[in-house]
């Protein structure tokens, strides 16, 4: 058997995804199979037919196994993808079970406060007041009898800053989830508030209690201010459970809309061979992005091989909508793409998992 009397090697066929008019140009004894992506050869020896495939790791043509051989090969190789299946499925329980408890320990707020910025020029308490309110019970001043919500001047000039105290510290990201980069006014002119942890000492801006004994009369008036403050708490806390979930929901529909779930944009077994694949795609995505002048937007970029997406986070649901409307339907290295909102689901690769929550 020459070498000579064999095709010679036929383009890749990641080539005929991207062009499929390259086969016209291959020799017309060798058939493309676009189910199993293979190049086929019939040859004759003796008296039998021979098929050969061609290996493009080895760059020549091999004899096709025949189907008990193939079938005894792919038991084997499925009872291997079952253990591996399984183990990556134990690792995935682990990481993700270590993945909340840093997460828990990470999101844990570190103050009661919240510093609020951009705000317009004639705001007033009562009105951050009520609009801070719908996300926690804030803290009351002990002296005035008046919410903990200060606003800041310079020389009797407004900075268009405030800092409001919460009684809870969970209430914190729960306000900054739901009015970071909102508006607090539906009028055109209104700009977006910029909501963030208070970062101030305690002992500082706090208004602290009198240092000298008190009264037998002030001290019953300071307890009967705690027990009417654990009363809004709880009343705060245990409202028509359907008006939680609503406004949890809303939470979670905020975050998702920030991230945008993009499919079919690489090929698996590239991306796995390719060291530099990712880093590729990430800086095409940004410099698409930049055409639109979202390019600073984008806060994360996560690979999943399983599902074969990308997941691109971005700092404002405006960003995330404009990237979608430019990337979805399109083609990328002769895959056609499709973009859409992220729905919450769970993604995963080989030792990344998205969880429900964080895309």
């Amino acid at each position: 058997m020459k070498d000579g009397e064999f095709p010679g090697a036929p383009p890749h066929p990641s080539l005929v995804e991207k062009d499929p008019a390259v086969i016209k140009n291959v020799d017309e004894r060798v058939l493309y199979e676009k189910e199993s992506q293979q190049w086929v050869f019939e040859r004759k020896e003796e008296e039998h037919t021979v098929e050969y495939v061609y290996n493009f790791i080895v760059q020549q043509w091999v004899p096709r196994p025949d189907l008990q051989s193939q079938k005894e090969n792919d038991e084997s190789v499925n009872k291997q993808e079952i253990k591996k299946v399984k183990k990556e499925k134990i690792q995935a329980m682990k990481d993700e079970i270590q993945r909340l408890r840093n997460a828990e320990k990470s999101s844990a707020p570190s103050t009661s406060g919240v510093f609020v910025s951009k705000l317009p020029s004639d705001v007033t308490s009562d009105e951050l007041f009520e609009i801070f309110s719908k996300y926690g019970v804030i803290a009351e001043d002990f002296k005035t009898n008046r919410p903990r919500i200060k606003l800041y001047y310079d020389q009797g000039q407004f900075k268009n800053e405030a800092l409001v105290i919460y009684h809870n510290k969970e209430s914190v990201y729960l306000a900054i989830d739901m009015l970071d980069n909102s508006k607090i006014r539906s009028s055109k002119e209104s700009e977006p508030i910029k909501v963030e942890p208070a970062a101030f000492s305690e002992e500082r801006d706090s208004e602290k209690a009198p240092s000298r004994v008190l009264t037998a009369e002030e001290k019953q008036l300071l307890h009967k201010k705690k027990e009417m403050l654990k009363q809004k708490v709880s009343s705060w806390d245990d409202e028509d459970p359907s008006a939680v979930a609503g406004r949890a929901e809303q939470i979670r529909q905020r975050i998702w809309k920030k991230s945008l779930v993009i499919e079919n944009m690489f090929r698996v077994e590239e991306l796995k061979n390719d060291k530099y694949l990712e880093s590729d795609i990430i800086e095409d995505i940004k410099s698409e992005c930049d055409k639109y002048g979202i390019g600073s937007s984008v806060t994360k970029v996560s690979f999943f091989d399983v599902e074969r997406v990308v997941v691109v986070r971005f700092d404002s649901i405006e960003a995330a909508s404009q990237c979608r409307s430019a990337f979805d339907g399109r083609y990328y290295d002769g895959l056609k793409i499709h973009a859409r909102e992220y729905a919450g689901e769970k993604f995963s690769s080989n030792h990344k998992i998205i969880g429900r929550n964080e895309p």
